[in-house]
């Protein structure tokens, strides 16, 4: 339902861009602040695109979404440059629509084939739509002007992994994480990675992390992560001990609790697993995943109507949520 309303909004919205209701000096919002600066500018130098481009920028950082497409497609319409597709195709995939993104950016690839953001916009229009074999077209091209970009071989990973191809992403993560090692987002990547697999890597890429880490800021995740490495390797106490650190670090954080909750829930220990899901959504009383261990754990436990209402709890928080559709539909079977 949710594709379908921005859908019809956008077929609204280029209607009323195509109609071409505004004209300078003719809507009321070109003349007032921030904008009227740039119309005024506009109503003397019609001919200047950057003026165009300007104005739309402001339009999109402000929501107003006619206004700026109206400016970016008119400013991109008398001089194609490279900054003004990048605004203009941003605009196409923050709004769900690659193809519109991809019209703007393919025919500035031939002109600017190595312009590494006009590469990472194109893409994302084919990574969004799931075309991951272009996808990864489009990240050989790129790499093959920038190789050293951690960018590039982050976007990689992602990209092998969708393919299912795991072996490759984590490669492509670890030639990132060379390249840029203080990159947390790749970091916390690679170490999630190394975690999942049971690779004793991830206790010095993890105190690697916490090293790096202000004194006084202390974060949970890495000893989270850290936590998950020892119970894919069997060192449940480790583990649990870990959560409960992370936990003490800020009570907050609600993926230990998950973390630890399902540790307990596999050990068969659903009492004190309840409690710990239990505490998760008294921190986030919209947390679903923490609903539907509830749920799980009270099943196992035989209250089966308290099951019932935490996991349609679970899908009123999340209606794409589709073990706990699963769980419901089999209860009491």
């Amino acid at each position: 339902m949710k594709q379908v309303w921005t859908t019809v909004m956008f077929l609204i919205l280029l209607v009323m861009v195509g109609c071409g209701t505004t004209e300078e000096g003719g809507d009321a919002i070109l003349n007032q602040s921030p904008y009227n600066t740039w119309t005024d500018s506009i109503r003397m130098y019609p001919q200047r695109a950057q003026y165009y481009y300007e104005r739309g920028k402001l339009f999109s950082q402000n929501n107003d979404s006619i206004h700026a497409l109206t400016d970016l497609r008119k400013a991109i319409s008398m001089t194609n440059l490279p900054d003004y597709a990048l605004v203009l195709s941003s605009f196409w995939l923050q709004h769900e629509q690659p193809d519109s993104a991809r019209n703007v950016l393919l025919p500035l690839v031939q002109n600017f084939p190595g312009n590494q953001l006009i590469l990472r916009n194109l893409l994302m229009s084919y990574f969004d739509e799931g075309d991951y074999k272009n996808a990864l077209v489009v990240n050989d091209h790129a790499l093959s002007y920038d190789s050293a970009s951690s960018g590039n071989w982050y976007n990689r990973a992602r990209i092998k992994d969708a393919l299912g191809d795991q072996a490759s992403a984590t490669h492509a993560l670890e030639r990132a994480y060379v390249l840029d090692s203080d990159n947390a987002t790749i970091a916390y990547d690679l170490a999630n990675r190394y975690a999942e697999a049971g690779n004793p890597a991830t206790i010095s890429l993890c105190n690697h992390i916490i090293s790096a880490e202000p004194h006084n800021q202390k974060k949970p995740d890495p000893i989270t992560i850290m936590g998950i490495y020892y119970e894919n390797t069997g060192d449940k106490a480790k583990a649990l001990a870990c959560f409960d650190e992370a936990i003490a670090i800020d009570y907050t954080f609600l993926e230990a609790y998950l973390e630890k909750g399902i540790l307990l829930y596999k050990q068969k220990n659903y009492t004190e697993a309840l409690k710990v899901f239990e505490l998760s959504t008294n921190i986030d009383n919209t947390f679903a995943d923490g609903y539907f261990w509830m749920g799980r754990c009270q099943e196992r436990q035989n209250q089966i109507q308290e099951a019932r209402l935490n996991y349609e709890r679970a899908i009123a928080f999340d209606k794409h949520f589709t073990e706990a559709r699963e769980a419901l539909a089999q209860l009491g079977k």
